[in-house]
């Protein structure tokens, strides 16, 4: 879904391509740490995945009894963690927290602790073992495609994303998108 994210905000596709570019003229196919260092990938991907978490909910079981906020919660009680929620809290992300924004990631504000305000692949001793794959993968497509070889657009006018909850996330209009190759004046 990110692919259709970033077109709705073409500037970001726009500064995308001018930090993937230099990249590819001297290295066609970089690796993880050359990757890591490229701050708008590294936003746009952590935007994306704060809008459309990989799953959107879990559930985790109680290991002892506690009190949350004045409620007590027995040992064993199943607890429903909606992720989409929590990653889209405007008390927490700002008024603007169902938009697309990348930049946010570049200075999160003093109420934002990632661990506990980000939640698409968990965190602490359940957490997600793919994590840094997945996010290494998605910085891989997303640099050599939309960051430098395709452009992609809406199939209609006013087309968004619309995602859907299943085990996992998905567009529940399979989300169609034009694919257009970008031609590169030659050097």
């Amino acid at each position: 879904m990110d692919a259709l994210a970033a077109r709705e905000r073409p500037v970001h596709t726009a500064k995308l391509r001018a930090e993937v570019a230099p990249l590819f003229a001297h290295n066609p196919r970089p690796d993880y740490r050359t990757l890591k260092d490229l701050k708008m990938l590294e936003c746009v991907v952590m935007e994306s995945l704060r809008l459309y978490p990989p799953v959107p909910m879990t559930f985790r079981q109680a290991a002892q009894g506690a009190w949350l906020d004045g409620v007590f919660v027995p040992k064993s009680t199943l607890l429903y963690v909606p992720i989409r929620v929590i990653n889209t809290w405007k008390e927490t992300w700002g008024d603007d927290a169902e938009a697309f924004v990348p930049e946010r990631w570049l200075a999160l504000p003093d109420a934002v602790n990632p661990t506990f305000s980000f939640l698409s692949f968990i965190a602490g001793p359940h957490g997600c073992i793919g994590k840094t794959m997945s996010i290494s993968e998605m910085k891989a497509v997303i640099a050599c495609g939309a960051g430098r070889r395709f452009e992609f657009a809406p199939v209609y006018e006013g087309q968004v994303a619309k995602p859907t909850a299943a085990v996992t996330m998905k567009p529940s209009d399979n989300m169609p998108l034009l694919v257009k190759r970008v031609r590169t004046p030659p050097a």
